[in-house]
């Protein structure tokens, strides 16, 4: 991959150049499409300050009509869910808070 210029940073988004706490918000829009996305959720996780909010909106298929089962496994990984928005028809949205406890492991590795 290659940057457009010098304000766009190319990265892997289970495994950003931030650093850990520096960030306030984090939002996955329609870009949870990977086979990681475990990952990419640990290291949304990595980058928060504690309390920073996670903002994800996803088609509402990718779900398959089970949101609790995908938000139990994001508030499993150190996050609350504040707000579960499926009344639209082709999206839904999830806000959550960053809670202090750590990420599960990943392949006995922690995210870094």
């Amino acid at each position: 991959m290659k940057a457009l210029n010098e304000r766009v940073t190319v990265a892997d988004m289970a495994n950003t150049p931030l650093q850990s706490g520096s960030v306030s918000m984090v939002v996955f829009c329609l870009s949870l499409m990977g086979t990681n996305i475990t990952q990419f959720i640990q290291e949304a996780h990595r980058v928060l300050a504690a309390e920073g909010v996670l903002w994800i909106s996803e088609v509402s298929s990718r779900f398959n009509r089970d949101m609790k089962t995908f938000s139990d496994g994001v508030e499993s990984i150190g996050f609350k869910c504040t707000s579960c928005n499926t009344d639209m028809t082709h999206f839904a949205t999830l806000t959550l808070k960053r809670l202090n406890q750590r990420p599960l492991l990943v392949n006995r590795e922690r995210v870094k």
